[in-house]
């Protein structure tokens, strides 16, 4: 950690755009952290609403408050932000996402007792127009694993290891828009591990403006191309209609029918196979991502009934599901009698 007392520990790094609604109490949750040694590093991207009226009302000396000169779009304003952070590490979150108070204290503490992990996330609690927590798979191993299914960090809640991104000159890439941090990720795990905390330190605001119908089809493009980059490292080479079905599996969507389920659990069955065969992850590391991309998926499909229970039970999957235990299955359950029973 970093032992010079003029320069923080830590950089918040949270860019703005038009966020006037939203980022003054995204602004007070990081000011409310029970870890001190921080800046928070504002970048507005050229807003055009009250966006900097609402930041500038704080008087607190740790903020620094940078305006683009013309609007960069977000691969550009996080590159201008991982260049002026001064923190060992640096702590991702967006505008209209709220911190808990531990948040912080509890990264950067693994981050401190874990020197080979270059990124550490967090599962995130959501809330607006949905509810619920979202997690993801945990353990450096198995979170290395999962990248060949999906992306396996939520982004607002990532803190990165400053001098890992400067080791080899990584920043965002702007030819993957709206796809930036999972190619990001891609790209750092080559060399350096990241992991999960399994904990949600993160409330995630879901709203209208999450994600927009132009800007859907660039995220699948380009996550898609992520996909097909993962995938080659367990010599697998799938055709495009594939890769579409693959990404909708390792992303937990509802698929159409319980052919299409039975499809879904052979595809995940041969990607297991295809890593044993290369050697790419470690064994056991891959089963638990692969299990928890199946149970996934199943939690999705409770439209189906008790089947995809049976489904999910009787897959040769559901062995190393990565212990969802009481908790997951009473998840699952709820999650099917709303679905197929309850929900009109």
């Amino acid at each position: 950690m970093n032992q010079r007392p003029d320069i923080p520990a830590v950089t918040v790094l949270l860019p703005v755009y038009n966020a006037a609604a939203f980022v003054g109490e995204a602004i007070r949750s990081v000011l409310a952290q029970t870890y001190r040694d921080f800046e928070l590093l504002v970048i507005d991207d050229a807003s055009t609403d009250d966006s900097e009226q609402v930041v500038r009302q704080f008087k607190d000396a740790r903020i620094r408050y940078l305006v683009n000169e013309s609007n960069l779009g977000i691969t550009g304003t996080l590159n201008r932000g991982l260049s002026e952070a001064r923190g060992d590490y640096i702590a991702r979150m967006d505008a209209d996402d709220i911190c808990h108070p531990q948040r912080l204290a509890r990264q950067a503490g693994f981050l401190d007792r874990s020197p080979g992990v270059a990124a550490c996330g967090t599962w995130v609690r959501v809330f607006g127009r949905e509810r619920g927590v979202l997690k993801q798979p945990c353990g450096a191993a198995c979170v290395r694993a999962s990248l060949c299914l999906d992306n396996p960090l939520f982004h607002p809640t990532v803190m990165l290891r400053r001098r890992a991104l400067e080791k080899r000159g990584l920043r965002y890439d702007p030819a993957s828009l709206n796809c930036e941090d999972f190619d990001l990720w891609s790209r750092l795990a080559e060399t350096d591990l990241i992991d999960n905390l399994p904990v949600a330190l993160l409330d995630y605001r879901t709203h209208g403006a999450s994600i927009t119908a132009g800007s859907r089809p660039v995220m699948e493009t380009n996550t898609l191309r992520v996909l097909q980059r993962e995938l080659a490292r367990l010599g697998l080479f799938p055709d495009e209609g594939e890769l579409k079905f693959h990404r909708r599996v390792g992303h937990g969507e509802r698929l159409g029918s319980r052919s299409d389920i039975l499809r879904a659990e052979q595809w995940l069955l041969q990607v297991l196979r295809a890593n044993e065969t290369a050697g790419t992850h470690e064994a056991d590391a891959m089963r638990q991502a692969v299990g928890f991309a199946w149970r996934r998926l199943c939690a999705f499909n409770t439209n189906q009934g008790l089947w995809i229970w049976r489904a999910m039970r009787g897959s040769p999957l559901s062995e190393s599901r990565g212990g969802a235990g009481l908790g997951g299955n009473l998840r699952f359950w709820v999650s099917l009698l709303w679905q197929h029973y309850l929900k009109k």
